[in-house]
């Protein structure tokens, strides 16, 4: 199964957080990575005026799906973290499980640089791998401050331990 059809833990921690932590009422938001688009969808269900990206053409199909079953609006679009050819900046990122390969920490760094405008949060959820702690260092190199959030999610098998964390200029 492609990993965009997976319906991760760090996914559904985030967005259980957004319900709960996080204002979303007319915020402009974007979603990197969205897969089959759960965190994309709350966001929106919850005010956001949201964009859900993914590198996958297939997994953009499945998002449209996804939100016109939940009765959602949002936009969809193509995006290569590697490569950000997006004309805008957001008041919010949203990113879960995509701390899982080295190569991508710098190219998800310089795409939350890009997308973020002046005063804006990235969310990023990690069921805590240690690539996340690469990640945070080079947030820190490049400016942002971080804060923690832990969160546990209970599925249908054993309890996933989440780290949310936000990133801020």
């Amino acid at each position: 199964m492609p990993y965009w059809a997976e319906i991760w833990p760090s996914s559904l921690a985030l967005a259980s957080f957004l319900g709960e932590e996080v204002q979303m009422q007319g915020v402009r938001a974007i979603e990197l990575g969205a897969g089959v688009g759960v965190v994309s969808i709350v966001a929106a269900a919850l005010g956001g005026a949201v964009l859900a990206t993914d590198y996958s053409s297939e997994a953009l199909r499945f998002i449209h799906c996804n939100a016109y079953a939940n009765a959602v609006g949002l936009r969809v679009q193509r995006l290569d973290w590697r490569n950000v050819m997006q004309p805008g900046k957001f008041e919010m990122l949203l990113a879960a499980d995509v701390l899982y390969e080295r190569v991508n920490l710098l190219p998800i760094i310089t795409a939350i640089d890009q997308l973020l405008e002046p005063g804006g949060s990235a969310y990023i959820a990690d069921p805590r791998r240690r690539m996340a702690e690469q990640f945070l260092e080079l947030a820190a190199e490049n400016g942002f401050s971080v804060k923690a959030y832990a969160r546990e999610h209970c599925g249908s098998g054993k309890p996933v331990s989440v780290n949310i964390y936000r990133l801020r200029r």
